[in-house]
């Protein structure tokens, strides 16, 4: 009988839900009414524990006050000294550097630099003028069409005639090979 009395004595789980779930819908509906004290939560909460539970939880910490955190102080700037105040202040600025001179920067002389410039102008004329495509930009399809022709028509000539004749023999054969099943 006492399980029952005590159990009679706790509100259920539903009703401790219920509840909580007023305080928060109370909160929510309005910033200003007033809530609950920390104190009538914790009671409401502790009657819905059972006192076997309070026994072994006795190491748990109840919050019962309420604690406003204060804004985190500034610390006022520091004081200057009057000599540091005296003391003009500099202020940092960018500082011109001559430009850099175009001959000291050059890693080869003027003489390879200009034979560079003559055989590379050289390598793109004869390119230009003695090119498969006529000095054209070509695609790559282009390219691989003009240099496979040539040896694609020296292959057909040395090889078409007789896998023409290779064609039409196995040809006559089958046709041949039909009558005399028949």
């Amino acid at each position: 009988m006492t399980d029952q009395n005590a159990q009679q004595q706790e509100p259920s789980m539903e009703e401790i839900l219920a509840s909580i779930r007023r305080i928060i819908s109370e909160d929510g509906e309005d910033g200003e009414r007033p809530q609950e004290k920390p104190a009538e939560v914790a009671a409401t909460l502790s009657a819905a524990e059972p006192e076997a539970d309070v026994a072994a939880n006795s190491d748990v910490l109840e919050l019962t006050e309420v604690v406003e955190e204060a804004a985190p102080a500034m610390a006022p700037p520091p004081r200057r000294s009057l000599d540091e105040a005296a003391r003009p202040r500099l202020t940092p600025r960018l500082v011109e550097e001559p430009p850099l001179d175009v001959e000291e920067a050059a890693l080869v002389s003027e003489t390879v630099a200009s034979r560079t410039q003559a055989s590379v102008a050289k390598l793109v004329a004869a390119m230009g003028a003695a090119g498969p495509l006529g000095g054209r930009y070509a695609t790559l399809a282009d390219i691989v069409k003009t240099l496979l022709r040539p040896l694609l028509k020296e292959w057909l000539d040395k090889h078409l005639a007789g896998i023409v004749d290779e064609i039409v023999r196995e040809e006559i054969e089958r046709v041949v090979g039909r009558r005399h099943r028949r």
